[in-house]
């Protein structure tokens, strides 16, 4: 009985590593600096349709990329979140989901999110629709699962 309890214990940590190996290293975004321009010049590009952005936020860090930009709910119309889709269907992008509440499409392993449901920004004290395009492990099988 002695001997079981290493044994079980060097079978689960193996177990760990090989699920570790198998479903989380292959997913690891190596190329994020990459995809970091491609999202920064798509997200100009969706935005260039019109919108009053009142808030960047980007990370471009490690093995994660994300470019955030929230347009003022003043400036916000259902035409121009037509617009908006169709700039990214320009590009390339291929719709995952439009659940109501948020679209989103994936490109390159790339998750982009706009939210149609508008949030308060205490910041500035005003209404949001907010957009996040992102890269990272779970965004690459995310995408891989919804092609």
């Amino acid at each position: 009985m002695r001997r079981m309890k290493p044994l079980i214990g060097v079978a689960v940590v193996a177990i760990f590593v090989c699920l570790l190996f198998r479903n989380i290293f292959p997913n690891i975004p190596t190329d994020v600096s990459s995809k970091f321009s491609f999202m920064e010049a798509d997200i100009s590009y969706m935005l260039a349709r019109g919108g009053d952005v009142v808030l960047k936020k980007d990370l471009n860090r490690g093995s994660v990329a994300s470019v955030m930009r929230d347009v003022s709910a003043d400036s916000w119309s259902d035409h121009l979140f037509e617009k908006y889709r169709s700039a990214l269907s320009e590009r390339g992008w291929s719709q995952v989901n439009d659940d109501g509440d948020v679209w989103q499409a994936c490109r390159l392993g790339v998750l982009a999110t706009i939210s149609t449901k508008k949030g308060f920004f205490p910041a500035r004290g005003i209404f949001t629709y907010s957009m996040r395009f992102e890269y990272n492990a779970g965004t690459v099988r995310q995408c891989r699962k919804s092609n």
